[in-house]
């Protein structure tokens, strides 16, 4: 998968330091072209205790990847983050969304 950094940027929060302090994006504000690159991107599941600065991107788990689908995971259900590592180990750009199903494209 190629860069799509472009397609999220204006979305995201800086540096936050709690999963809640994140921008959330209601599912129906991303098209599905959008849509559609955060369900394909490689996944990291986190537990429901960390926090974004917390290093949970080394280097060596998915080599060259910047972007994720991250899902976090609690006792009551799942969150799904988009992040942008920017070679960090932790989430130095994100947001927050709800996956919804999108036609093929």
């Amino acid at each position: 998968m190629g860069d799509t950094r472009a397609l999220f940027d204006h979305l995201t929060s800086r540096k936050e330091g709690h999963w809640e302090g994140v921008n959330f994006i209601a599912g129906e504000e991303l098209d599905d072209v959008r849509m559609r690159t955060l369900l394909s991107l490689p996944t990291r599941m986190v537990g429901w205790d960390t926090s974004p600065m917390d290093k949970l991107f080394p280097d060596t788990s998915t080599p060259g990847a910047i972007e994720f689908l991250v899902q976090r995971l609690g006792e009551e259900g799942v969150e799904y983050y988009y992040v942008n590592t920017e070679g960090y180990p932790y989430a130095r750009y994100a947001f927050r969304f709800e996956p919804r199903s999108v036609g093929r494209g």
